[in-house]
This record gives structure tokens, C-alpha cells and sequence, in this order.
């Protein structure tokens, strides 16, 4: 805690504002898209020093998402009683041909998997 502390004293107001901001666009793009929040928080390891910036992205990292569950919970919840209904038929479309594909990927190997995920691919 008396790092923390330190580190926040030592920086001068650009380089705060500069963080705000740096932080704000990653609270954007991971509240549009859904991730990345750490890949644009990154940026400030150039303000912070390393300790300070991974713990910081981390603690914030774990806020976004929170607050990402807390505003889907509604959504689920209310799609969960069409799943109560009939939920078997995803089940047992996902299962029934689990063995096919087993044997398939295991017949194929990893040279034609990865032939077969080329074409698909560039298809």
C-alpha cells in the first residue's frame, strides 16, 4: 500500500490525466466489445512503473467484468426460463455426434487437420 501511495505522489498532473485517459479508452473498448481492456491498459506501463501498472490493470481488468456480469444478469435470467422448457434438444444436438468428431480429428491427424482448417480458412 505505501508503494501505491509513493508512485500516485511521483507522478505529475499530465502523466495522471494521461492514465485517466489511457484507462477510460480501455473501460470503451472493453465495455463495446467485450475484451481488451488490458491490451489497450498496457499503455500505461509507458506512464507507470511495471508493479504499479499490471497491478493496476488487473484490479481494474476485474471491475469491468464485473460490472459486465452484474448488467447481464438480467438477460440471463430472463432467457433462463425458455432453456427451463426445452433445453434437451441443444443438448442432445451438441452430443449425438461427439464420437464422429473424435474419430474424425483422430483419423485425420495433425497434418490434415491443419490442411482441412487451411482450406476452411481460406475458402
Amino acid at each position: 500500500m505505501a508503494d501505491t501511495i509513493h508512485v500516485l505522489a511521483s507522478l505529475e498532473a499530465t502523466q495522471v490525466l494521461l492514465l485517466l485517459g489511457i484507462y477510460a479508452a480501455a473501460a470503451v473498448v472493453s465495455g463495446l466489445s467485450g475484451f481488451g481492456f488490458s491490451a489497450i491498459g498496457a499503455l500505461s506501463l509507458c506512464v507507470v512503473p511495471p508493479q504499479f501498472g499490471v497491478c493496476k490493470l488487473m484490479l481494474l481488468s476485474l471491475a469491468t467484468q464485473a460490472m459486465s456480469v452484474g448488467a447481464l444478469r438480467h438477460d440471463v435470467l430472463a432467457h433462463n426460463a425458455d432453456w427451463r422448457k426445452g433445453f434437451l434438444p441443444y443438448v442432445a444436438g451438441g452430443t449425438s455426434h461427439v464420437n464422429h468428431r473424435v474419430v474424425t480429428l483422430a483419423a485425420l491427424g495433425v497434418s490434415g487437420f491443419s490442411l482441412l482448417l487451411r482450406g476452411a480458412l481460406s475458402a
